[in-house]
């Protein structure tokens, strides 16, 4: 699993700071009765909005859709603090 901190950002028509976060998960599973293993990865995020108690603008996405998280960030001028370099790919 990898996470990744991102500084405050401004949500269009608001004018202050909030935080957001993304995490990307990746689910081993294997099937004794089919005889396979499956290995799926997905990224997640929202905007945490401690004002207010919100927990705003969802995002989840498959691994496999590369562009789709930096579109994401992109949407919401994104910036990164820190990244604890967790990477077991």
């Amino acid at each position: 699993m990898s996470r990744k901190r991102y500084t405050p950002e401004q949500i269009i028509g608001m004018l202050r700071d909030v935080e957001a976060v993304t995490a990307q998960v990746r689910v081993l599973m294997k099937s004794r009765t089919l005889g396979k293993y499956s290995d799926t990865c997905w990224h997640a995020g929202y905007i945490i909005d401690t004002e207010f108690e919100m927990k705003r603008e969802p995002f989840v996405a498959s691994c496999d859709d590369g562009p789709a998280l930096e579109v994401w960030q992109g949407q919401h001028a994104f910036k990164t603090r820190w990244d604890l370099g967790l990477n077991t790919q």
